[in-house]
């Protein structure tokens, strides 16, 4: 009868440890036609306790959730989820589920008049606009666009941009979340006026 050979096994200790890292969410949402998600997801907690392998854990910047991806959405949500431990060997977290929320608001448009255009780079002397005032119509979310001031809206043109008509391209800055959905023009006329000759 033959007798067997011992083996070598080769084993890696490493002492555990602990350190606290925040929690990235992977969810994605569609809404509805007509809706749109609030600005960010909220996960709570933000932060957990990782526990695991010292190689392990000086690796980890960050911690995901598992992927979700959501459609046709029309009202707020709430999740439960897990996190992804994937590819972790030996890696424990505390608590091991957290939970996502993010708003899901109605669309609504608006219109605003006489929103002044600002013109930039111009040369010294009068000047005219034609026009000088537009008409924007904005959409986004619903709460937003109720908060939504005048003064919030930037319309601006850059002399220097003129083409050899003198037409100058009108640019907008709107809060982040908003979207311009319409504009009474999106060129103005840039007329220098000379003094009349005395």
């Amino acid at each position: 009868m033959a007798r067997s050979t011992p083996k070598d096994f080769g084993f890696t200790l490493d002492e555990m440890e602990s350190k606290t890292l925040p929690v990235a969410g992977r969810v994605t949402v569609h809404p509805a036609p007509g809706f749109a998600v609030g600005a960010s997801g909220e996960i709570r907690p933000e932060t957990i306790t990782v526990r695991g392998p010292r190689a392990t854990l000086q690796g980890m910047s960050s911690v995901f959730t598992e992927a979700r991806e959501l459609v046709d959405v029309r009202s707020d949500i709430t999740l439960s989820l897990a996190l992804d431990s994937a590819g972790l060997y030996g890696i424990e977290f505390d608590p091991d589920v957290v939970t996502f929320r993010t708003e899901v608001t109605a669309v609504r448009e608006r219109s605003f008049d006489h929103v002044p255009v600002a013109l930039f780079n111009a040369p010294d002397g009068p000047l005219e606009l034609t026009p000088s005032e537009i008409t924007l119509i904005i959409s986004g979310p619903e709460t937003e666009i109720n908060q939504l001031d005048a003064g919030q809206i930037s319309v601006s043109a850059n002399f220097r941009k003129r083409d050899s008509f003198g037409m100058i391209p009108l640019q907008v800055s709107l809060p982040s979340r908003l979207k311009l959905v319409n504009i009474s023009d999106s060129l103005t006329l840039a007329r220098v006026t000379r003094p009349e000759s005395p």
